[in-house]
């Protein structure tokens, strides 16, 4: 539970890091945070992250990727989405993650919910 509090706590810092640009003096647009857990390893859930935050209309931004989430933009809203590792807790006792969405902008709360909903993993087997 502690790992997950330091995670939102990062998604939040990193999203608010996103808005940096934006003028001092203009009010601070809303932040939204939206997640789940999957049973995919990290280099699925990116590259799910990347497929579902597309499909939300955002327009991707890879300058500001990391090796841990997508970065994108609408015209009214910063969009990232970071995968955190979840050790033993994916398929047949390896890697799992867990993906939110962050969002600051008009349409936040709508961008992240349609990210993770778009987030449908493959089915899987241990065989």
């Amino acid at each position: 539970m502690r790992r997950v509090l330091s995670v939102v706590a990062l998604g939040t810092a990193l999203a608010a890091g996103m808005l940096s640009s934006s003028s001092a003096h203009a009010e601070a647009p809303a932040l939204f945070l939206w997640g789940k857990v999957l049973r995919v390893d990290l280099h699925t859930c990116l590259e799910m992250a990347r497929s579902a935050t597309a499909l939300a209309g955002v327009n991707l931004d890879p300058v500001h990727d990391t090796p841990i989430g997508i970065a994108g933009t609408t015209p009214t809203t910063r969009v990232f989405t970071v995968c955190v590792q979840r050790p033993r807790d994916g398929i047949c006792g390896g890697e799992g993650t867990t993906p939110f969405a962050t969002a600051a902008g008009n349409d936040g709360l709508a961008l992240v919910q349609k990210i993770i909903a778009n987030m449908i993993p493959p089915k899987l087997s241990c065989l």
